[in-house]
């Protein structure tokens, strides 16, 4: 009897070790197929198309898409995530991220703040100008959340050419999933 329960015991314990392992990897398939992924932080997305792709974590970045460069700047989605805090909504998030922002960059106009779905997660999005150097620049930030976890997506152009590339950086946030 001893063996018995020793033998459905040691079956019992491989089986839960190899659908654990099915699990990982159901997740980590749902990252396959997509032009980048971070299994790190548990992302993955399709970057605009012949963009060069950094992850040096440049000013704490998980990842940067450089595109072309217009007007002396080079057009750029910039890839961070978050946490969100016991409590702490996606919104009141977005309020602090407004508000630093108004303190910190020269000029800070707020365009637009809007909450979307993406990919069947909130997310919240704002569209801001500011100035930095002599460039006046125009970003849109994509804020996603799965399960308190955020990937934030920060898209930046000078004023003149933002509508140029806005398209393809919108494309890459549709396609964004988080595991």
């Amino acid at each position: 009897m001893k063996k018995e329960l020793l033998i459905i015991g040691i079956t019992l314990v491989l089986l839960a070790v190899s659908l654990s392992g099915c699990l990982d990897t159901s997740k980590e398939d749902e990252l396959r197929g997509l032009g980048y992924s971070n299994t790190v932080y548990g992302f993955g997305l399709n970057p605009p198309s012949g963009w060069t792709t950094d992850e040096s974590g440049l000013m704490g970045s998980i990842v940067i898409f450089y595109g072309p460069t217009e007007d002396n700047f080079t057009v750029n989605v910039f890839v961070t995530a978050g946490q969100l805090e016991t409590g702490e909504t996606l919104s009141d998030s977005v309020e602090e991220v407004i508000e630093f922002y108004t303190n910190y960059f020269t000029n800070f106009s707020l365009l637009s703040s809007n909450v979307r779905i993406v990919n069947g997660m909130t997310a919240h999005e704002i569209i801001y100008t500011y100035l930095q150097g002599v460039n006046n620049l125009k970003q849109k930030q994509v804020m996603v959340e799965k399960s308190r976890k955020t990937i934030i997506l920060t898209y930046s152009a000078i004023v003149s050419s933002y509508d140029n590339y806005l398209s393809v950086f919108d494309q890459s946030v549709g396609s964004i999933v988080i595991i």
